[in-house]
C-alpha cells in the first residue's frame, strides 16, 4: 500500500528521471514543527543533499506564529518532494502531542488524506 501511493504521488507531483523515482519509492519523512522556521531551512538543506531522497517529506505545522509557514512554502516551491499539512493551534500541549503528530503524519501519508 505504501509503496503505490508513493509511486503514484512520485508520478504526479514530479518528473523524476526513472532511477531518481526508483531510489526514492517508499522513502516518507514526517516532521512536526511548532515555530521552527530557522530550523526547517537547515534540516532542508541536510535532506537535500542526501544521496537518495525521500518520495515525500510531509511538514506538520502545528500552529506555528513565526516564519514558519512562509519557510515551508518556499521549500514546497524548491524541492518537489515537500508537502504539508496546518493544524489550528490547539492552545494545548503535553507530552504525548509530539507522538501524537508523528503518528498522524505517517496515517495521513498512508491514506494520502492530505491534500
Amino acid at each position: 500500500m505504501e509503496h503505490n501511493f508513493l509511486e503514484s504521488y512520485l508520478k504526479k507531483k514530479s518528473t523524476l528521471k526513472d532511477q531518481d523515482m526508483k531510489d526514492r519509492i517508499g522513502l516518507a519523512v514526517v516532521t512536526p514543527v511548532k515555530n521552527e522556521g530557522k530550523n526547517l531551512i537547515v534540516l532542508a538543506k541536510g535532506i537535500s543533499r542526501q544521496k537518495v531522497k525521500p518520495a515525500l517529506w510531509l511538514i506538520i505545522d502545528d500552529g506555528s506564529d513565526d516564519n514558519t509557514v512562509d519557510v515551508i512554502l518556499r521549500l514546497k516551491r524548491k524541492y518537489d518532494f515537500v508537502d504539508t499539512y496546518r493544524i489550528k493551534y490547539s492552545g494545548k500541549y503535553d507530552i504525548n502531542r509530539y507522538p501524537y503528530l508523528v503518528k498522524m503524519g505517517f496515517n495521513m501519508v498512508l491514506s494520502h488524506n492530505y491534500d
